[in-house]
């Protein structure tokens, strides 16, 4: 597992990255397994929405589990899919899942480590969950194109 402020530092570099890079973006879809009241991304919730973005909470509360037309649509629509780390990464993967994830035409920028790996999403090629033996992830070239919507 990633140290805290490690994964703090990536997340704040990723975010920004992307935010300069796309001015225009207004809408930002959070996307958490919380059902509300002490959510651990509230804190980046409010950064966001003080910023003046638009944040959806409608995949707040597992909603982003199972998808269908419309959510694919909703989805399709932000600006920005905000996977969050409060997320169970095994109920985001079942059969068609990761598929349906990977064909969304929207920038995603996943908090969720475990999601991207290749018993997930397929981002990453590892199958470790000990990420402290594996390279971190971590922002290197802040203005790579895959990093530009």
């Amino acid at each position: 597992m990633c140290r805290e402020s490690r994964c703090l530092s990536s997340f704040v570099l990723t975010l920004a990255s992307f935010l300069m890079s796309s001015a225009s973006a207004a809408t930002i879809i959070w996307v958490s397994d919380n059902k509300g009241g002490g959510s651990t991304d509230q804190g980046w919730i409010d950064l966001l929405a003080g910023q003046g973005y638009d944040i959806s909470l409608a995949f707040r509360n597992m909603e982003g589990r199972t998808l269908d037309a419309t959510k694919l649509a909703t989805l399709n629509s932000a600006d920005l899919i905000i996977m969050s780390g409060d997320t169970a990464s095994d109920k985001y993967n079942q059969t068609g899942e990761p598929e349906q994830w990977n064909g969304i035409t929207r920038p995603i920028l996943s908090l969720a480590p475990y999601q991207s790996r290749d018993t997930r999403w397929f981002w990453l090629a590892t199958t470790a969950v000990d990420f402290g033996v594996q390279p971190s992830l971590e922002v290197v070239t802040l203005n790579h194109p895959s990093s530009r919507a």
